[in-house]
């Protein structure tokens, strides 16, 4: 079974990704803030991370910095999912190498369809 990550300070949004996951029956882990999702992701080596953009901490550009860095973990597939609307910073996200940026509220095909493409 295919493991994933699902990082985001905001509780609602967790449970909600969680749920669409798990009907597509992926194995699902979350975190509350980027410093859990990372020792997750090095504890767990997921298939795959969901990451929201804005966090206090450690927030999602942090995050993916972190994971790029680490050689166990650099090809690991990233998704940003958030409310924000910021072209800038998803034009800076994907070249830091996000493989998706997606926008909330998320459409449910819409995400499972990238969880299959890019969750190996």
């Amino acid at each position: 079974m295919k493991k994933i990550i699902v990082i985001d300070d905001e509780i609602v949004n967790r449970l909600l990704i969680i749920s669409i996951l798990k009907s597509a029956s992926y194995e699902v882990y979350s975190a509350d803030g980027g410093k859990n999702g990372i020792n997750l992701a090095k504890e767990l080596r997921p298939n795959l991370i969901i990451c929201d953009f804005r966090m206090p901490g450690i927030d999602g550009m942090e995050v993916l910095e972190m994971i790029r860095a680490d050689k166990k973990m650099k090809e690991m597939p990233f998704i940003f999912l958030t409310s924000n609307i910021d072209f800038q910073e998803e034009r800076v996200a994907l070249k830091l190498g996000a493989n998706v940026y997606l926008h909330k509220p998320v459409d449910k095909e819409k995400l499972l369809e990238c969880v299959k493409n890019y969750c190996k």
